[in-house]
């Protein structure tokens, strides 16, 4: 065999092995960057260049006050280059909680489910100016508190290897409904002005021991907290600062959404 026959099937055997690397038909497991994936993502497998201007956007149809138990929501996740040679894309993504997968996901057109993980299908790779999204499915079961949305994305640059990629990781924490946690039993926190716009003044059910009000925003995200003396029945508080939206506020067992609107 001369030199040129044994270089031409050398080539040929490396091209599977290369493809084989940048995993077309799915990501494996646990590499969606999430506590459950040990923090693993994209770069177990990939040599990623610097840093660049691509983007991940995780969106939902969970409504803004939160989700309920036992409910489909549809998550979209969207690759985005912003201006770099990205022919193809592909991801992983978990629905997590304290470290543990939450819920249960199912895949929509374009994904699949590679056990508690979604990832890309091989028909769904290629992007499309620039750009590529992917639709799973997430039960949210018994999930109290708030659920984090973890993805590790590849975008590649199409060599059929694992170098010169870029990778990103992204995260997004939606929270339970306040109203399916706490509309039927608790007593009510009376909010006015609301929505406010400087001050507001919570009005509430006689306290009987110390407690501590706090105010947290559609993420779970503490904002506010303060100690409320026994007997009181009332607080103001200063809001010209805060950002526009939605508030929960919780006093013991009662509870109010004050709306910031400037």
């Amino acid at each position: 065999m001369n030199v040129k026959s044994t270089f031409l099937m050398t080539g040929l055997l490396l091209v599977p092995a290369l493809t084989l690397i940048s995993y077309p038909s799915g990501a494996p497991i646990n590499r969606s960057g999430s506590p459950a994936s040990n923090n693993q993502n994209c770069t177990s497998c990939h040599n990623p260049v610097g840093n660049g201007a691509e983007s991940i956007d995780i969106t939902s149809n969970i409504p803004a006050d939160g989700f309920k138990p036992n409910t489909n929501y549809t998550i979209t996740v969207t690759g985005n280059a912003n201006g770099t040679t990205t022919p193809r894309m592909g991801f992983c993504a978990s629905v997590e909680a304290n470290g543990a997968h939450v819920g249960a996901v199912q895949p929509q057109s374009g994904s699949q489910k590679i056990s508690d993980f979604i990832t890309h299908q091989s028909t769904s790779i290629s992007t499309a100016n620039g750009a590529k999204s992917w639709n799973f499915t997430w039960n949210s079961g018994s999930t109290s508190g708030s659920a984090t949305v973890y993805v590790s994305m590849l975008f590649a640059n199409g060599n059929g290897g694992d170098s010169g990629d870029r990778t990103r990781t992204s995260s997004a924490t939606f929270t339970q409904s306040f109203v399916s946690q706490e509309e039927n039993t608790a007593p009510e926190v009376a909010i006015g002005p609301n929505p406010a716009q400087n001050f507001t003044r919570f009005t509430f059910p006689a306290t009987t021991e110390t407690q501590m009000l706090e105010v947290v925003d559609l993420q779970g995200r503490s904002t506010y907290r303060a100690a409320v003396e026994s007997g009181s029945t009332a607080h103001f508080l200063n809001v010209a600062d805060w950002a526009n939206g939605t508030y929960l506020v919780r006093l013991g067992t009662a509870c109010g959404r004050l709306v910031v609107q400037h």
